[in-house]
């Protein structure tokens, strides 16, 4: 593009001197193919070559310095841009630098929060978890007490069928040891695992003692005492020392023979 624009400058600037001079290049400066384009005609023809006359010759100095300003930018209007070559050794372009300078800039400032700001965001913080946590536990304790009533309603039908078709509930066992015969009807749970509230599930059978003849226990819960006032006030009168479920020494039970 570079030598573009210089070959059509010598051109215009050849045969006049404008502003007096200022503007005036020697004949010998000009380049080789700048002359030649000077030349109308070939020695091969048989023609005498002659030499075209320029417009700007004999004309007024300033028409020419502005003549010779458009000239200059309609060039490089018509010039096709040139993209820029990869830099040796670092496989970038220098347009793909620019465009990474510009979306990154090095010396952009960025605003931290404030302590005010900080001091507003931990106090709602702790005020959310005031709200949710409680009530986190509270539906998590709801959900455990309904799964336990619902292992021991299911155990006490499963003990009353086989005591209908039997005539006659079986006998005591160890506690997490299910009585010979009850596998077949304990099908929804199993009598070994743990309970939903700890410790182990436990048949009582001929617990004169405690006032009762049969019922399903729950040997060394870890649950404490106020989740099994719970469960009472659900299955029963809320009263662990009368009524159907009601605790017994190493725990509780559910009375279903008294």
């Amino acid at each position: 593009m570079a030598q573009g624009i210089k070959c059509r400058l010598l051109r215009i600037l050849s045969g006049t001197r404008i502003l007096g001079g200022v503007f005036a290049v020697p004949r010998l400066w000009f380049p080789v193919t700048a002359r030649k384009t000077l030349v109308i005609g070939s020695k091969s023809s048989g023609e005498a070559p002659q030499r075209q006359r320029h417009p700007l010759k004999g004309k007024n100095p300033w028409l020419a310095a502005k003549l010779l300003i458009l000239t200059c930018r309609q060039s490089l209007v018509k010039e096709k841009p040139v993209l820029a070559e990869d830099q040796p050794g670092t496989g970038q372009s220098i347009g793909s630098q620019n465009a990474m300078n510009i979306s990154h800039p090095t010396n952009r400032k960025t605003r931290g929060f404030t302590l005010t700001e900080l001091m507003i965001a931990v106090s709602i913080l702790g005020l959310v978890s005031a709200i949710i946590i409680p009530s986190f536990f509270r539906a998590k304790l709801r959900a455990t007490n309904a799964t336990f009533v619902a292992n021991v309603k299911e155990a006490a039908n499963a003990f009353e069928m086989y005591a209908w078709e039997k005539r006659g509930y079986p006998k005591n066992s160890s506690p997490g040891v299910a009585p010979d015969g009850m596998d077949e009807y304990l099908t929804r749970m199993r009598w070994s695992d743990m309970t939903p509230l700890g410790g182990q599930w436990n048949w009582d059978r001929d617990k004169a003692a405690y006032g009762y003849k049969a019922g399903i226990g729950v040997f060394n819960p870890t649950a404490p005492e106020d989740q099994f006032v719970l469960i009472d006030e659900m299955i029963d009168d809320g009263d662990l020392s009368s009524g159907y479920f009601r605790s017994r020494p190493n725990g509780y039970v559910w009375i279903i023979e008294q």
